[in-house]
């Protein structure tokens, strides 16, 4: 029997404590702030230099994290996010905000990081490696399975899922493989629903496509018509079984070296920066 869940207090804000003048962006997404109480405050999807109208807020002792809000004064960074589901997909937490002051916050991020944390002082300036491209260079997506064979990411903060038309920061031949298994699902729904989980990567020097199924049971039967109708290119690998080293996906480093990368095994979801870094 799981144990009762206790709902966060939800403080009662006085009329000046709900407009909140936003100061910067903390990692996790969130727009921060220290009140005048010296109590610091969080609201998801709020931009540094944005003011915002708190309608109601969780109180954790330390901190307040804004439950509901509007937009009172917009900043003038903020975007029209190109994803259509991007408010409701729990990845693209900074995609509202222009791509250059993306970098300027995580550089600012970091440089907290190293002063707050690490004590450092008198730093230089820090210079950022940014991906060449903001859209299109995820080489890596991870998708829940849900009923009905229905594909997708979770909603932030839940296991609700949203299905994704597409992913916009994923590379292309990802979203084609996306295609590929979504035009399968309605013949082989039962099939799909015996995984929580499956993970599409693209190397750039092949196997182009790798397919990582996470099975729901560990006693998993081999010989489901799914896996016979996948494409004959996906390099096909479950759970936790050995996959053949001859499939080893291929990723060029600098110095005509190459990393060998099994289906299944971390890479770095952007190569061409992670090229630049290894550099």
């Amino acid at each position: 029997m799981r144990p009762p869940q206790f709902k966060k207090p939800v403080p009662v804000l006085e009329p000046a404590q709900k407009r909140w003048q936003i100061e910067k962006l903390v990692p996790g997404g969130s727009g921060f702030l220290k009140l005048e109480n010296g109590q610091g405050a969080f609201a998801k999807g709020a931009l540094p230099g944005e003011r915002i109208q708190v309608e109601q807020a969780e109180d954790h002792g330390a901190y307040l994290q804004a439950t509901e809000w509007s937009l009172i004064q917009a900043s003038p960074e903020r975007v029209e996010p190109s994803c259509p589901v991007q408010s409701r997909c729990g990845g693209c937490d900074w995609m509202p905000l222009s791509y250059p002051a993306q970098v300027r916050a995580k550089a600012s991020m970091l440089r907290d990081a190293l002063v707050r944390t690490g004590h450092l002082e008198d730093l230089p300036e820090i210079a950022f490696v940014s991906a060449p491209d903001a859209l299109g260079y995820r080489s890596r997506i991870r998708l829940h399975v849900a009923a009905g064979a229905r594909l997708g990411f979770f909603a932030v903060d839940s296991r609700v899922l949203v299905e994704i038309p597409e992913c916009q920061v994923a590379n292309p031949e990802l979203n084609a493989a996306l295609d590929v298994l979504r035009r399968l699902a309605p013949q082989h729904a039962k099939d799909f629903e015996r995984f929580s989980e499956l993970e599409l990567r693209v190397a750039p020097a092949g196997p182009r496509i790798s397919l990582h199924l996470v099975p729901i049971r560990r006693d998993f039967d081999l010989n489901l018509p799914l896996l016979a109708a996948l494409p004959s290119s996906f390099q096909v690998s479950i759970g936790e079984r050995a996959p053949n080293p001859d499939g080893d996906q291929r990723f060029p480093l600098p110095g005509a070296a190459t990393l060998r990368v099994p289906t299944g095994a971390f890479s770095q979801v952007n190569w061409a920066v992670n090229q630049q870094l290894v550099q």
